[in-house]
C-alpha cells in the first residue's frame, strides 16, 4: 500500500510540474520542463552507480525511506518555488529520490518473497504501483483547483513523507530475506 503513495506522488513529476512550468513561463514552460527531464536523464545515467554502491550498504526499507525523504524535499522546493537555478536543484533532489526507490524497491521485492511467489508479487506491486500513478492526474487535478501548485505540492510532500515513515516502521518488522 505504501508504494501507492510513492508513486501517486513520483507521477507529479509528469502532472504538476509541467503545469507549474507553464504557470510560471508561460510558452516557455514546456521548454523548462524538458531541460529538466534532460536534467533528470543525465542525473540517471551518471549517479545511479554511485548510488548503488553507497545504497548497497543500507537496509531496503530505511533506504526506500531515504528515497522518500529525497522526493519530499524536492516536491517542498517545488511547493516553494523560487526560480529556473532552483528548480534544477530540486529536480536533482527528486532524481536522486528516482534512483534510490528504483534500485531498492525491486531488490527488496525479489528477497523477501519465496521463490514460487516471486511472480505474483511482481504482478501484485506492478498493479499497485499503476494505480497510484494512474489515480495521480485525477486526483491532483482536482486538488489543484483547490489548494494551487504550492498547496498541490505541499499534499504530495506530506504523502510521500508519510510513506518514507511507514518504510521505517515497517522496517522495525522486517525478517530480512527470505531463504
Amino acid at each position: 500500500g505504501l508504494l501507492f503513495f510513492y508513486d501517486f506522488c513520483y507521477a507529479q513529476w509528469n502532472f504538476l510540474l509541467p503545469a507549474q512550468m507553464g504557470a510560471l513561463y508561460g510558452a516557455a514552460g514546456a521548454r523548462r520542463f524538458s531541460l529538466l527531464g534532460a536534467i533528470n536523464c543525465v542525473t540517471v545515467i551518471l549517479l545511479t552507480p554511485a548510488l548503488t554502491k553507497y545504497t548497497h550498504r543500507i537496509p531496503p526499507l530505511p533506504a526506500l525511506a531515504l528515497g522518500a525523504a529525497l522526493y519530499g524535499a524536492a516536491f517542498l522546493g517545488f511547493a516553494a518555488g523560487g526560480g529556473m537555478p532552483l528548480f534544477i536543484v530540486y529536480g536533482v533532489l527528486f532524481t536522486l529520490g528516482e534512483v534510490v526507490t528504483t534500485i531498492q524497491w525491486g531488490a527488496f521485492l525479489a528477497d523477501r518473497t519465496p521463490a514460487a511467489c516471486r511472480g505474483r508479487m511482481t504482478a501484485f506491486s506492478s498493479f499497485v504501483r499503476g494505480a497510484g500513478t494512474g489515480c495521480a492526474p485525477a486526483a491532483m487535478g482536482f486538488a489543484l483547483t483547490v489548494l494551487g501548485y504550492r498547496g498541490g505540492w505541499l499534499v504530495t510532500a506530506a504523502l510521500v513523507l508519510c510513506a518514507g515513515a511507514g518504510m521505517l516502521l515497517l522496517s522495525r518488522r522486517d525478517r530480512g530475506p527470505v531463504a
